[in-house]
């Protein structure tokens, strides 16, 4: 399943709970994390409630990277609520990440 796009303006009003990848176009760290992002959100569709999976250009999103304090790419970042829930920089492997976006992180 590959990632849709958002914008910033999309994100600052999200209200359903939402993982959204952040990364930078030229970053290969990145294009290989989008990928894993990509099965973890194949395998957290499956289950009732899953999150909406989604990624965010960083240079298209001074405002967001500000307002989440992103340090680096790639990150993961948890919307619950409207709110941020978390914030993830390790990519780890895709089973530790599915336990990060149901809440059971290690």
């Amino acid at each position: 399943m590959k990632l849709p796009e958002r914008t910033q303006a999309e994100l600052v009003h999200a209200v359903r709970d939402t993982v959204v990848y952040v990364y930078t176009p030229l970053c290969g760290t990145c294009k290989a994390g989008e990928r894993m992002m990509e099965v973890v959100a194949e395998l957290a569709g499956t289950s009732p409630g899953a999150p909406e999976f989604v990624k965010l250009n960083i240079n298209c999103a001074y405002g967001l990277a500000k307002q989440w304090r992103i340090e680096s790419v790639p990150c993961m970042i948890r919307i619950r609520e409207g709110r941020l829930a978390g914030k993830r920089y390790r990519l780890g492997g895709a089973d530790e990440l599915l336990l990060w976006v149901n809440g059971e992180s290690r």
